[in-house]
């Protein structure tokens, strides 16, 4: 058999080097698509851009400015109607925790109390 018809016999068999250039030819079609793709957005971000006047862009920037306002006004409206009685220093939270640990004892003291006297012995 001669290296024709050893071909012929083997017919489309993808060898390493097909394979490879099938793959290296996928890989430049797709980074084409992609760049292809992004040189689209681009253009349609630039001419949105470009279509208002310069009137316009004031406009919306003084727009975003007012919303940006109003919501600080809003944000600081909020802090001051949540924001706690005690001040936070270390200090003051730490005597909020004592408080809270010497009024928990004081109820299970009394309710110890109460407990062992209707117990009691008679």
């Amino acid at each position: 058999m001669t290296v024709l018809q050893r071909r012929d016999a083997r017919g489309f068999e993808a060898g390493p080097f097909r394979k490879f250039v099938v793959g290296a030819a996928l890989a430049v079609v797709g980074v084409a698509a992609a760049f292809g793709l992004s040189q689209v957005i681009d253009q349609e971000a630039t001419t949105t851009v470009a279509a208002t006047t310069p009137a316009e862009r004031n406009a919306i920037e003084l727009g975003r400015a007012q919303r940006a306002e109003a919501m600080e006004q809003i944000d600081r409206a909020l802090i001051e109607k949540y924001r706690p009685a005690v001040a936070s220093s270390p200090a003051a939270v730490l005597h909020m925790q004592g408080l809270d640990v010497l009024e928990q004892y004081n109820t299970l003291g009394a309710q110890t109390k109460s407990a062992s006297s209707q117990t009691g012995p008679r």
